[in-house]
């Protein structure tokens, strides 16, 4: 789960969001936390965590929104993860720890870690994969007004 710092800076910067302006982009927004978000998580803190990565990227048409999506949903899924691996240390530790507390901190940790840290690298590489599609959709943008023509008056360019 995200910390109190991460909410907070999600708020801050869900504050300075415009969000999805058209109703087909709240729509996707809505679906999205429906689909993603935990009954025990807040979807206004992920939409606000969503909002605030395209605001920074900026994504222009269908693929690069979807890609920034995909990024919003492997960061937010992989702070769930830790939150559980912190959950499930803690969880070990106490019950294996009731004779030895530091034997129990010790196997509550090899244990999470080994089932966090192949989640951890998936989620990891699907942000990667998705910011490096946005990259390249964004890299062959065609420009909207076509090529610049020359700033220099006529007789200049005649020289």
């Amino acid at each position: 789960m995200a910390t109190d710092k991460q909410i907070a800076a999600s708020r801050a910067n869900g504050a300075r969001s415009r969000g999805p302006i058209t109703p087909e982009g709240r729509l996707r927004c809505s679906l999205l936390a429906r689909a993603v978000v935990l009954d025990c998580e807040s979807r206004p803190l992920f939409t606000q965590f969503l909002r605030s990565m395209q605001d920074q990227l900026q994504p222009e048409g269908m693929i690069e929104n979807l890609m920034v999506q995909k990024m919003a949903v492997a960061q937010w899924r992989q702070l769930r993860a830790w939150g559980m691996e912190k959950a499930t240390i803690g969880h070990d530790a106490r019950n294996a720890g009731k004779h030895d507390p530091l034997t129990g901190d010790a196997l509550a940790f090899r244990g999470a870690n080994n089932r966090i840290q192949e989640s951890d690298t998936r989620l990891d590489l699907l942000f990667a994969r998705a910011y490096e599609i946005f990259e390249k959709c964004r890299a062959n943008r065609q420009p909207a007004q076509g090529p610049q023509k020359s700033l220099k008056r006529k007789d200049e360019n005649e020289e």
